[in-house]
Order: C-alpha cells, then structure tokens, then sequence
C-alpha cells in the first residue's frame, strides 16, 4: 500500500464526519409551546347591615333570666334602640354595633350580608369579636352561642345565636346572609352603653383545613 494513501486516510475520513454532521442538523427543528396562567381574583364585600329594632320600632323582649329562652314577645314600647354601622369612619371589614338604652329581656336581631364579588369560591372562616375599645373577646369558627361579660363580674351582659350555618361556599356573586339574635340579661350593668364590633374573615375555599382555621393568612372581607 502507497504509504502516501495511508497518511492522507484520516484526514478524508475527518472531512467525512463533518460533512455528516451537517447534514444531520439540517434534518432538525423545534416547536415552541408558549404558556400564560390566570390567576382567580379574590374579592368579598359587605352589601348590607341590619338590625331589627332601630330608632322608633317598637321593642322586642324575651326571659332576661333564661339564657336560652328566646321566645319573643313584641311591646308595646320604645325604650330601647340598635344600630349598627360599616364603612365610613369604620374600617370596611368591620361591622359596628350598638345596643342603646336597653334593659333585661330586651332582644335584636343583627344580620349581615357578604357578596363573592370575584371569581374564586370562598368560605366564611372566622368571627373575631372586640369590644368597643379594641379589646379581644373571642373567635369564632363555627356557629355556636356565646355570651358576653363587659363589666368583668363573672356574669354574661348578653346573650348571643346563631341564626343559620355559615360555612357553605359562596361562588361569584352569590352572598351569604347571617345573623344574630342578641338578648340582654338581668346581670347588664345599669346606666351604661356598651358596644363590640366583629371582624369576619373569609378564606378561599381551598385554603381551610378541616378544624376550620385558615391555614393561609386570612383576607379580611373588603369593598
């Protein structure tokens, strides 16, 4: 074998493979997939406030000593008035109540409305109760009766039910209306008002665990 012809060997097989390589990459293409992700807004308002007994109606009362006799009983008086507020002066995911000039027995219903006014479903999650100076009384997070004691003598002012479940999803649009009966008892201080406000909190329905407290940090309703 011509020993000029084995020297020029690899060098012919190198250009070979490049040539090959070439080739090879124009037998190649791509396809883009192109994402883009919407995120669900989350949005609750308070559409209405109410109270049952306001200024000139006549007064509702029930057993000021039987804590769970809610049986009402119209007069034929108006001694006592209620009156609740929201937004304004007050902050917009917070109710504000008042029960003035009242008396043992004397009873009123509060209610609430809250609209899902985005596209993610939502649960009410929790009520969190203040008095008036801002003071911590408890939280709620199912539906159950409570009392309240404001002059810390070891005896509930008032008396407080539920009136209906609150923990069925709301979709847009849709609101859940709840409300309170709230009965004052023989043991209220005379001569004095006193108010609580209540904070309620709503959780998108996917971020509640089963005790019920959010496990993300909870939005506050708002307008």
């Amino acid at each position: 074998m011509n020993k000029k012809f084995l020297l020029a060997l690899p060098l012919v097989l190198l250009m070979v493979v490049s040539v090959s390589g070439v080739a090879y990459a124009m037998w190649c293409d791509s396809v883009v997939f192109a994402g883009e992700v919407n995120t669900a807004t989350f949005c609750a308002e308070i559409t209405d406030v109410s109270v049952s007994d306001r200024f000139g109606d006549l007064d509702i009362m029930a057993d000021p000593e039987n804590c769970n006799n809610w049986t009402p009983v119209r007069l034929d008086k108006d001694v006592g008035y209620s009156y609740a507020e929201w937004g304004g002066p007050v902050p917009p995911d917070t109710v504000y109540f008042y029960m003035t000039n009242t008396y043992p027995g004397y009873v009123v219903t509060l209610g609430v409305d809250i609209r899902n006014c985005g596209t993610i479903p939502w649960n009410t999650t929790a009520f969190e109760f203040y008095y008036d100076n801002g003071t911590y009384i408890t939280t709620l997070y199912t539906a159950q009766n409570f009392g309240i004691d404001f002059n810390d003598d070891g005896l509930y002012d008032i008396k407080i039910s539920w009136n209906e479940d609150t923990s069925n999803q709301r979709h847009f649009g849709q609101a859940v209306e709840m409300s309170w009966n709230i009965k004052v008892l023989e043991w209220a201080p005379q001569g004095d008002e006193f108010g609580f406000y209540i904070v309620i909190k709503v959780c998108a329905f996917n971020a509640i665990p089963e005790n019920g407290e959010p496990n993300l940090p909870p939005f506050l309703v708002d307008n």
